[in-house]
């Protein structure tokens, strides 16, 4: 009688068990299917925005020339002022004697862009390789941070980027037809509004990893997608017959 209650004990044990195996089994594959199938690309996505950060890289703007080919619009090359917190922190201060150089930083490049040292200051202290302290920066501005950086020997904590200004060498000549661009070079009014598409370009893409901190990873961990420049664009028009032309309204 004993052994008999027994055997069905242990029986009922067994059938507990393999039910509870069962329903743990079955949840833990039906989660699998949730995460792997159902909501996989969601977090495959989410998951690389949290790893990696991106920087968007200019294009350079198509050039606009009127049918003998002479410039009426054109990108000229400028600078983005790039900092980078991290080699300050770790590259020129570790093992030298170089107390307070990030305040000498942001005096002498506040002074040069015209900003306020505190703000580059806030930008040093950041936890990244990639900090952009201005753009659209000239070349006698950008000869002035190379003198700067030579002088403090401070490597790769400024970089000098190149960017891209719009610029009309005959000034308000056409102006009514060839428009403008704004600050993001893309074209607001007239053929550069029109065109946009075309002159634009494709921007390129700086992809950097983040650490768990939400800090940028060595520069090994980069990839660079270079920008596809813009389409250059002849028009009909005749610079000296315009010319010509709104001198002629003008004075009518």
């Amino acid at each position: 009688m004993a052994k008999g209650t027994t055997v069905r004990m242990w029986r009922r044990t067994i059938f507990v068990l393999m039910v509870l195996i069962v329903l743990g089994f079955g949840s833990l594959v039906v989660s699998l299917f949730r995460l792997q199938i159902v909501e996989g690309e969601e977090l495959q996505t989410r998951a690389v925005n949290q790893q990696t950060q991106d920087t968007t890289l200019t294009a350079k703007r198509g050039t606009i020339y009127d049918r003998n080919m002479k410039v009426l619009a054109t990108s000229a090359d400028v600078y983005k002022v790039v900092l980078d917190p991290n080699y300050v922190r770790k590259e020129l201060e570790q093992g030298q004697e170089r107390d307070g150089i990030q305040e000498e930083i942001a005096q002498g490049l506040g002074e040069i862009l015209d900003m306020d040292p505190a703000d580059i200051l806030a930008l040093l202290e950041k936890q990244t390789y990639y900090a952009v302290a201005k753009t659209k920066v000239e070349t006698d501005v950008k000869d002035q941070i190379l003198e700067f950086k030579t002088k403090l020997e401070l490597g790769n904590a400024i970089q000098l980027q190149p960017d891209y200004k719009r610029y009309y060498p005959y000034g308000s000549f056409a102006s009514a037809v060839l428009g403008f661009t704004n600050s993001e070079n893309q074209g607001v009014t007239g053929v550069e509004a029109s065109y946009n598409d075309y002159l634009s370009g494709v921007a390129g893409k700086l992809v950097t990893a983040k650490n768990a901190k939400g800090s940028d990873m060595p520069f090994q961990y980069e990839q660079r997608i270079e920008a596809q420049d813009g389409y250059s664009l002849v028009l009909t028009i005749d610079e000296v017959v315009q010319h010509f032309l709104e001198k002629s309204v003008e004075e009518a």
